[in-house]
């Protein structure tokens, strides 16, 4: 019985086997893959890490050059090749990106493709091997965009300063639409090619660049004269240009970060956005220079002290203004907003529909009146946004410093800033709040103001003094919106303690913004 018993499960086992696995299309002997476009495969590769679809090559002849035709080409030494941080790791790597890049170059017709190469690893990368890379590229002109970045922390457990200098040759790029750079390589810097026309071009991004010493003085040069089709421009944390001139018929956006230069000059008919933070901070006001002639610019973002020698030529209307202090980073920390002439720049600009006024209220406050009374705003703006940085200090006083002169103001937006990153509520007894107390008591009136948003509402009682300061102010106002911090709930008795805009704001529609759900409360 025993036995019989074996023989009959083993047979049962048998038929399910063939039932699964036999031939036939009932029998799902049928390959379904095969039966699946090429267009169709390729979105399913796109999916996975290129390693892993260059693997699939080995499946069968028909896969064995699907990968090539992919349009994303990814290239990481994250990515299971590498086994380790250096070394043959990295060694594999490099030989892999050599291997990607010749197969694709090889596919006939060749199709447009976006190149990725990123390298975050201490490998034994060096210059050349980055700008063979570049080079291959470049020479075989298919890829529309490319994007390196090379951000290998630990170089060398040697002193950085030990280290020789390396450079990376940037080729000229003919064909290709957009190129990022990021060479976050503590011994490399980045030359320019010497030849050639960008021609096809339209964004530059370079982050955490080195230029040799004479590509940064080039880089306007091969800008305005060799980049037809350029229209966005941007620059962040760069060092080795000291001056940057840019003669443009293209151009249409310009942003400049941590920028350490001292002239800049712009001359560009179709610019419409300029951003310039933390570039001129590093030099005295009177060694740095900065022209911009650009009659279609609509958006201003200033964060960074003015230099003596500035000249805006006429600009037909501009939308937005945003200004504030320059900030100061310092071995990769953001600080404190140091002291400088910020608020110089709005002297260039005298109308504008919506000014936005970063005002940092330092924790030594001593000369912030005298900020606030010195600022000269625009003659024209419909809209004010200010983004208070408190500081454990109470806004109220400098606000209407500022307002007493925003006699046709219609929307005042107020953004109390820096209570996400753990600022605080505003200390015990400030002596700022004590001594320039008698801002709740002042007569201003703003007879136009129709809209008053604060974000970053916790309901404190200082907030709550400012709310009903500026209710006492307006003729007839129609929108009040609070914005509440996060974390923070309206409680049965925050509706009482807003009872009194019943008889300042009847007419108007007042909410709170919870978790960016709007309750009404009036």
């Amino acid at each position: 019985m025993k036995g019989d018993g074996s023989k009959a499960g083993s047979s049962s086992r048998r038929r399910v086997r063939r039932r699964i696995g036999g031939g036939g299309a009932a029998a799902g002997g049928v390959d379904r893959i095969s039966e699946v476009c090429d267009d169709v495969l390729l979105k399913i590769l796109l999916l996975m890490p290129l390693v892993d679809a260059v693997r699939t090559s080995e499946l069968s002849r028909r896969w064995a050059a699907l990968w090539t035709r992919l349009p994303r080409l990814g290239l990481c030494d994250e990515d299971d090749y590498v086994g380790g941080g250096g070394g043959a790791g990295g060694s594999r790597f490099a030989g892999f990106v050599d291997s990607v890049l010749s197969r694709v170059a090889a596919v006939v017709p060749q199709i447009p493709r976006y190149v990725i190469i990123r390298v975050f690893k201490e490998t034994n990368f060096d210059a050349a091997r980055i700008t063979s890379w570049a080079s291959f590229v470049a020479a075989h002109r298919f890829a529309v965009e490319f994007h390196l970045c090379v951000a290998i922390i630990k170089v060398s457990e040697l002193d950085s300063r030990q280290l020789p200098e390396e450079i990376v040759h940037l080729p000229c790029f003919e064909t290709t639409k957009r190129i990022s750079l990021c060479l976050l390589y503590i011994s490399c810097r980045l030359a320019l090619p010497t030849s050639g026309v960008f021609a096809s071009l339209t964004e530059l991004k370079l982050h955490t660049v080195q230029f040799s010493e004479f590509a940064g003085a080039a880089i306007g040069e091969v800008i305005s004269k060799r980049c037809p089709c350029l229209e966005i421009l941007e620059m962040e944390t760069i060092t080795g240009v000291l001056e940057l001139t840019l003669h443009s018929t293209s151009l249409v956006h310009l942003d400049l970060t941590m920028v350490k230069m001292m002239e800049l000059h712009v001359v560009a008919p179709k610019l419409q956005t300029v951003a310039v933070a933390s570039c001129f901070q590093f030099f005295s006001s009177n060694s740095t220079a900065v022209s911009i002639s650009a009659p279609k610019l609509q958006r201003v973002r200033w964060l960074d002290a003015c230099p003596e020698q500035t000249h805006v030529g006429p600009i037909d209307r501009l939308h937005e203004l945003v200004v504030g202090e320059a900030m100061v980073v310092e071995e990769g920390w953001l600080l404190g907003g140091v002291h400088s002439n910020f608020d110089m720049i709005m002297r260039h600009f005298s109308r504008t529909d919506m000014l936005q006024l970063r005002i940092p209220i330092y924790p030594e406050f001593i000369g912030h009146k005298q900020l606030m009374e010195n600022i000269i705003l625009p003659q024209h703006y419909s809209s004010l946004e200010l983004v208070v940085e408190p500081n454990k200090h109470v806004f109220g006083s400098s606000m209407v410093c500022l307002l007493r002169r925003c006699h046709g103001l219609r929307a005042l937006h107020v953004c109390l800033g820096q209570r996400k990153q753990g600022v605080g509520t505003t200390c015990l007894y400030c002596f700022w709040d004590h001594m320039f107390s008698t801002w709740r008591n002042a007569t201003i009136r703003l007879n136009y103001l129709e809209e008053l948003v604060i974000k970053d509402f916790n309901g404190t009682s200082h907030e709550l003094d400012f709310l009903k300061f500026v209710c006492t102010c307006v003729v007839s106002i129609r929108k009040i919106k609070l914005v509440l911090a996060e974390g923070v709930i309206p409680t049965a008795g925050a509706y009482v303690e807003l009872g009194f805009l019943r008889s300042k704001a009847r007419s108007a529609e007042c909410y709170f913004i919870v978790n960016q759900a709007p309750i009404r409360f009036m």
